[in-house]
């Protein structure tokens, strides 16, 4: 009976109001005056040189990096790096540290991403704030939600993929009243030619819209088992728009729910939230040990089942 207010907050995406209504079933209103700081910024696209002209192949984009990230940091300019995956986080790492262990010492750049324990992550993001760390590269897991103060430059490895992750790194660099460079550093891919050469398309466009699915089975039987944890369901309640009842009935079969006068009551003994992930439909983490040696044997990081079969090895 309760009748709670929703204030919705979200990032850069061109429908917040439609995906507030999807989320909470309630009508809502858009604010989008955005009264942020913000300072000016520079926006390069930077296109590396050919250097095999019948395959039109240009330089390895995360060579440029390296190399761009290097001026910046040398001159003591703090800098963000994204790219693309977790494997090509830690080339470029170790690569810019090697670059430039003489000036500033390899401590002063970090990488940062999934799989990173929260207490590693909480140090990297403090030390950004602080001014002690210079550099890191990330993953989009920088992308948005984490105050990392001010940051000087942005640097992309390649196109994000989407007009909203773009905006987002470019983000990351002058939220103060600073200014600020953002250098998206184009691949050979088609994509990141067609973007490079055609600025007006990237900036000229609203950034894509989130869409949701909430009556996906997987993502509805977990949203339930939650639901039903907390409040026992009536036999003929609805969830937002659905009838459940077939999905109450599977779950009581399963044992999860125990049906008692007109009423499905949680009957499971552990807590349903603890197995589902906000952040994927994989339901399992791997833990990883570092047993290298046997006096010291420590957790360094976690990652979803499905990723650890080809990126553990």
């Amino acid at each position: 009976g309760s009748s709670p207010i929703f204030i919705c907050t979200s990032a850069t995406i061109a429908n917040p109001k439609e995906l507030a209504e999807q989320l909470t079933g309630s009508p809502m209103r858009l604010i989008d005056d955005n009264g942020a700081p913000s300072g000016r910024k520079h926006f390069v696209f930077y296109n590396p040189p050919i250097v095999n002209k019948p395959l039109n192949i240009r330089k390895s984009a995360t060579i440029e990096v390296n190399e761009l990230a290097k001026e910046f940091l040398k001159n003591k300019v703090q800098t963000i790096v994204f790219a693309r995956s977790r494997v090509r986080v830690e080339i470029i790492l170790s690569h810019i540290q090697e670059l430039v262990k003489k000036e500033i010492g390899t401590k002063s750049i970090r990488g940062y991403r999934g799989g990173y324990l929260p207490k590693e992550r909480r140090e990297i993001e403090r030390g950004l704030r602080d001014g002690e760390i210079l550099g890191v590269v990330s993953t989009n897991a920088l992308e948005l939600g984490v105050d990392i103060g001010q940051l000087q430059v942005c640097i992309m490895t390649g196109y994000p993929g989407s007009v909203a992750s773009a905006w987002q790194q470019a983000g990351r660099a002058g939220r103060r009243h600073g200014e600020a460079l953002i250098v998206m550093v184009a691949n050979s891919t088609p994509i990141d030619q067609y973007i490079v050469r055609n600025p007006d398309y990237f900036f000229d466009r609203s950034p894509e819209s989130a869409r949701i699915n909430p009556e996906n089975l997987i993502i509805l039987v977990d949203h339930l088992k939650c639901a039903a944890y907390e409040l026992p369901f009536k036999a003929d309640e609805e969830f937002g728009p659905l009838d459940v009842t077939d999905m109450l009935e599977y779950l009581q079969e399963e044992g999860v729910l125990h049906h008692n006068s007109g009423r499905y009551h949680w009957a499971n003994e552990s807590f349903p939230a603890t197995n589902i992930s906000l952040r994927s439909a994989s339901q399992e983490n791997v833990v990883i040990v570092d047993q290298s040696d046997v006096a010291n044997v420590r957790i360094i990081g976690e990652m979803d089942r499905f990723s650890a079969m080809t990126l553990l090895h």
